[in-house]
C-alpha cells in the first residue's frame, strides 16, 4: 500500500517585542493628542502647540450619575461636570476611635441614656441658682435672693443609682456640679502652742470657728502622757475663711506665748494623715535618669529575674513586705518626654529613691538638675531622700562621695538624705539603703509606734 503524504505550512508567529512598547501601546491607548497651530503674540511667527491629554475612566455609583445630570442654578448654572472649589469643599476627616473595655466590649457613657430621655421627654432641668430640679436658672423664682438662703436647700447625701450603676454620694454631688472635693489648701497650721493646757482642743475650736466653718480639726498629743505637742492643724471649708484666720490670729498672744498660724504644708498633711491612721504601708518613688537602672534595682530588691529588663515606658508598681512594712514602690520611667509627668506621683510619697548612673560622668550635670528641681516641689517637701550611686560594678564608675560632691548633697537642707554605692546587678549594699530609708520614714511618721 502506499501512503501519500503532503506538507503542511504552519502560520508565522508575530513578533513578541518587548515588555516597554506593550506599556506604552497601552498608555497611547489611554492618551489623546490636540495639536493646533497658534501666532506668537510676540513674535509673530506661527508655532504647533501639542497637548497630551490622558484620558481617565472612573466607576461611580449610579446615585451620584443621576445627580450630575441635576440642572444647575446660581452662580453655578454655567459650569459643567467639573470640580468647583470655591462652591464645594470638602471637610476635614474625623477618625472615631471606640473606648472598649479590657473585655473587648465598647464602653458606653451616660450621656446616651440623656440623649435617649431627650427623644421622650424626660429631661429633668436642674437650676444653677437653687440647686434644684424642674425649671431652668432663667425661670428661678429665687435668682435675686442671696446664696446664703440656699444653705437648706440640699440634695440627697445618699447613694443614688443611675443606669445600673451605683454613684457615691461625693461623685453625686460633683456630678450636679455642687460638690467640692476637700482642699488641703484650706488647712492652716496653728503652732507654739503651751503644752500642759487643760481642753486647749475646745479653746482652740471656740477660737477659730468664729471666723469660718471649720471642716477638720487636729491637735497633736503625746500618745504615752496625753500632754499637748505644741501644733494643730485646722481645715476650713474655703481658702477665704483660711485667710481670716491666718490674719486674726497669727502672732496672737495666747497665755504666755505667742502662738503662729500660716497655710500648712503639703507634705505635713501627708505625715499627718499618716500619724493619725498608724498606717504600716509606705509610698515609695524610683526616679531618675533613664538608663540609670532604676527597674533594675527594684526587680533585685524584690528577688525577681533582673537578666532581661526593657525600658519603663511609663510606670511600673511593685508592693514587697520588709520588717513589718507594706513597701509600695513606684517606678517612673527617666526618658527626657517622661520627665514633666512626673510630678503627677508625688501625692503622698513618703521616700524617693534618686538612681544615679555612676559611669555616666556625661550625664551627671543633667542629673543634678533634675534632682535640684524635683526637690522644690512642695508634695515632696518632707520626702526622705536615698540616692543610689549605681552601677559601682563598673571600672569606670565614681564612688558614692564622688556622686555626692558632684550633686551638692552635703548643701541640701530642705531634706534627710544619703548616698550608698551600689550594684543592682550584684545586690551591693540595696539592702543597707532600702532600711536606711525605712528608719528615717518611720522616725517621721510612726512615733510612739
Amino acid at each position: 500500500e502506499g501512503i501519500m503524504s503532503s506538507a503542511i505550512t504552519l502560520p508565522k508567529p508575530a513578533p513578541i517585542g518587548s515588555w516597554a512598547d506593550a506599556v506604552d501601546s497601552e498608555t497611547n491607548a489611554r492618551e489623546k493628542t490636540i495639536t493646533e497651530c497658534r501666532i506668537d503674540p510676540l513674535t509673530g511667527k506661527k508655532v504647533v502647540v501639542t497637548q497630551i491629554l490622558k484620558i481617565i475612566t472612573e466607576r461611580i455609583p449610579k446615585t451620584i450619575a443621576e445627580r450630575r445630570k441635576w440642572k444647575k442654578f446660581g452662580k453655578c448654572i454655567n459650569a459643567g461636570n467639573k470640580p468647583e472649589p470655591g462652591v464645594t469643599m470638602m471637610g476635614e476627616e474625623v477618625e472615631l476611635e471606640f473606648v472598649r473595655t479590657a473585655l473587648g466590649e465598647q464602653k458606653h457613657d451616660d450621656d446616651g441614656d440623656a440623649i435617649k430621655n431627650i427623644d421622650k421627654g424626660q429631661v429633668t432641668a436642674r437650676c444653677h441658682n437653687c440647686k434644684t430640679s424642674g425649671h431652668w436658672s432663667k425661670d428661678c423664682p429665687f435668682k435675686n435672693v442671696s446664696d446664703e438662703k440656699f444653705d437648706d436647700v440640699r440634695p440627697s447625701t445618699k447613694g443614688s443609682l443611675a443606669g445600673g450603676k451605683y454613684i457615691p454620694p461625693q461623685r453625686n454631688l460633683e456630678r450636679m456640679g455642687i460638690g467640692e472635693r476637700r482642699s488641703d489648701e484650706f488647712t492652716v497650721r496653728v503652732t507654739n502652742l503651751p503644752e500642759d493646757y487643760t481642753n486647749l482642743d475646745d479653746v482652740l475650736r471656740n477660737m477659730f470657728s468664729s471666723v469660718g466653718k471649720i471642716d477638720r480639726f487636729f491637735l497633736a498629743k503625746d500618745k504615752n502622757t496625753n500632754l499637748n505637742k505644741g501644733f494643730a492643724f485646722i481645715t476650713y471649708s474655703n481658702k477665704h475663711d483660711a485667710e481670716k484666720a491666718i490674719t486674726k490670729f497669727n502672732k496672737f498672744p495666747f497665755e504666755s506665748l505667742i502662738i503662729n498660724v500660716e497655710f500648712a504644708n503639703m507634705g505635713l498633711l501627708t505625715l499627718l494623715r499618716k500619724y493619725k491612721k498608724k498606717e504600716k504601708d509606705m509610698r515609695i518613688l524610683l526616679l531618675g535618669l533613664d538608663n540609670s537602672g532604676k527597674t533594675t534595682v527594684m526587680k533585685k530588691f524584690l528577688g525577681e529575674d533582673t537578666d532581661t529588663i526593657s525600658p519603663t515606658l511609663g510606670f511600673g508598681i511593685e508592693t514587697a513586705q520588709y520588717k513589718g512594712l507594706t513597701l509600695n514602690f513606684w517606678d517612673v520611667g527617666g526618658q527626657k518626654s517622661l520627665r514633666p509627668y512626673w510630678k503627677g506621683y508625688f501625692n503622698d510619697a513618703d521616700g524617693i529613691i534618686w538612681v544615679v548612673d555612676s559611669s555616666d560622668v556625661d550625664r551627671l550635670n543633667d542629673c543634678d538638675s533634675e534632682l535640684k528641681q524635683l526637690l522644690k516641689e512642695d508634695h515632696l517637701s518632707h520626702s526622705s531622700l536615698v540616692v543610689l550611686a549605681n552601677k559601682s560594678d563598673l571600672p569606670s564608675s565614681l564612688s558614692a562621695d564622688e556622686i555626692s560632691k558632684h550633686l551638692k548633697l552635703d548643701q541640701l537642707t530642705t531634706h534627710k538624705c544619703k548616698t550608698f554605692s551600689t550594684s543592682a546587678k550584684t545586690g551591693k549594699n540595696l539592702l543597707e539603703a532600702i532600711d536606711w530609708l525605712c528608719n528615717d520614714i518611720c522616725s517621721r511618721i510612726y512615733v510612739g509606734n
